[in-house]
């Protein structure tokens, strides 16, 4: 079925490819095949008179003269047709045969009206001839139009706009198109050529006739349904491509030029409709490519406006508490210090204490998290054992973790890692605080570490409630905890895991959370590891 199609549309074609700018070639051309039907039809004509149908002798010329009509481009084919099939019709088969001579006026009266009748057929045949070529070409460009714009709304960036653009206009062309870049100077460098089989390619290799610089200026506060064609030169058309419609009267900003490389005298008026049409809708694509990309960027700047005032939220909230807890047991040890037992004075500097240290963390990790996000931190990385910094951060860990039973089980063997001791230590104090903080007191928690492949593995893991599946990747977003997508329910700014991650990909590792079993979660820290030869070999130099 898709042949018989391909087939019909090739028929249709052929059959109207008849070309509306006549030429003397082709006028040559016409004025022979015009002469060969009439031939033609003086001999079938012979024949049925041979036969005694002489009353077919005039539809033949009829036909005759209708086929001239379709083949022909200009009308006065069609007129001289006319008048030499009447006259062969009088020459050779009205009586006397052989001769223009008409004896009676009923004959005269027969070929007046065989005349008209040819010449008003003919060319009625050929107004619909150029009305049916006129609606091909309209529904061909309909169809190159429609097929673009389809091509052009699955565009997701302005370079594949202006492939598909180049690619359409070769293919209308039936030649390569260089797609020209402006410059801060006004001018225009090549940058791209594209063939009608959708490939791109330098444009030097393909189209070395075109200039490599354009100048601006012909260009410039051009409307574009005022002609986008302009020639600068004697080969090739150039189309000025803008990035969306003019508004208040101003013109569109050019966002480039595309350039037919062909002879200027080759593009038909069709074509240049079509082309005209189409840098239209390419320039509409592109407004509305920029269009989105303004509209995503708002949204980023509204999320980063919304991640502020969160953030600003969460502190206030957050630093509030443990700073009024400070103050007001400060308070109380200042005026009823001699009324309080020792016991109580010791549970209101305990508390002072609790406080003061979990706002010193949260201000590291906030600080850490900024410059490792800004890249404002510098790695003093030096060669460390996996263990001795566990053995460091759990000196550091908060004092909250006597409530759990916290073991470590140590690597087989020592594990290497080359990193910023100071930014892991504190890694794998954020680790276990978490699995302190969301788990209840008698839990279990396990600090390991193990080598496998080139990779150190130290995972933390609790026996603890657990996270669902699918909050298990988004416990990595800054301010984000399992309570709720603010971390302002619980006292966290859901600042420490987004840091481990942070810390273990600045040194080109990576953290994965996994359900421990039957409950609890498992953050498995991962680090290259270093080998000894390397570290000598380092000391060495």
């Amino acid at each position: 079925m898709t042949t018989d199609f391909a087939e019909l549309n090739q028929t249709q074609e052929q059959l109207f490819s008849w070309d509306d700018e006549p030429t003397p070639k082709r006028d040559l051309s016409d004025a022979g095949k015009a002469l060969l039907l009439i031939a033609a039809a003086t001999v079938t004509g012979f024949a049925c008179n041979a036969m005694g149908m002489h009353a077919c002798i005039i539809l033949v010329y009829f036909l005759a003269v209708q086929c001239i009509s379709l083949i022909c481009i200009r009308r006065y084919h069609c007129l001289v047709s006319s008048v030499i099939a009447i006259l062969a019709y009088n020459y050779f088969f009205v009586h006397p045969a052989f001769s223009l001579k008409i004896w009676e006026a009923s004959t005269l009266a027969d070929l007046i009206v065989m005349f008209l009748v040819a010449l008003i057929s003919s060319f009625t045949s050929a107004s619909l001839r150029h009305e049916a070529r006129r609606s091909h070409m309209a529904h061909e460009r309909s169809d190159t139009l429609l097929e673009t714009d389809r091509q052009l709304q699955d565009c997701n960036s302005p370079e594949d706009i202006i492939r598909i653009a180049g690619v359409q206009m070769a293919k209308i062309a039936n030649c390569s198109t260089v797609w020209y870049v402006p410059q801060k100077d006004g001018s225009f460098t090549i940058d791209t050529a594209f063939l009608s089989d959708g490939t791109a390619h330098e444009p030097q290799e393909i189209a070395p006739e075109m200039p490599p610089l354009l100048s601006g200026s012909p260009f410039l506060g051009t409307p574009l349904g005022a002609g986008p064609l302009a020639r600068i030169d004697r080969y090739g058309h150039y189309i000025a491509i803008r990035d969306g419609r003019a508004k208040d009267g101003a013109a569109a900003h050019i966002a480039g030029i595309l350039a037919l490389a062909c002879d200027s005298e080759s593009v038909t008026p069709n074509e240049n409709k079509v082309l005209t049409a189409l840098a239209g809708e390419t320039s509409l694509a592109l407004g509305r490519q920029k269009a989105l990309a303004q509209r995503e960027a708002a949204a980023v700047v509204a999320k980063n406006e919304q991640m502020r005032a969160n953030l600003l939220r969460s502190i206030s909230h957050d630093l509030r508490t443990p700073l009024t807890s400070i103050s007001g047991n400060a308070d109380v040890l200042l005026k009823d210090a001699e009324a309080l037992s020792a016991e109580e004075r010791k549970n209101l500097v305990s508390d002072i204490r609790a406080n003061a240290i979990w706002l010193n963390a949260t201000v590291e990790n906030l600080l850490a998290t900024t410059k490792l996000d800004n890249g404002d931190i510098s790695l003093k990385t030096s060669f460390e054992l996996m263990d001795d910094i566990v053995e460091e951060a759990l000196r550091h860990v908060t004092p909250d973790i006597s409530r759990h039973e916290l073991s470590v089980v140590p690597s087989e063997e020592p594990l290497l890692v080359n990193v910023d001791a100071r930014l892991m230590v504190q890694a794998i104090v954020n680790l276990v605080n978490n699995a302190c903080d969301h788990t209840p007191a008698g839990s279990h928690i396990i600090v390991k570490s193990w080598r496998a492949d080139n990779m150190v593995h130290c995972a933390v893991e609790d026996d603890g409630p657990g996270i669902a599946p699918d909050a298990r990747e988004r416990v990595f977003e800054p301010f984000y905890t399992t309570e709720c997508d603010l971390a302002d329910s619980r006292r966290s700014f859901g600042l420490g895991l987004p840091l481990c991650r942070a810390i273990a990909e600045a040194h080109g590792g990576n953290i994965m959370l996994s359900q421990a079993q039957p409950t609890g979660c498992i953050f498995d820290l991962s680090l290259p590891l270093c080998d000894l030869e390397e570290m000598d070999d380092e000391h060495a130099e």
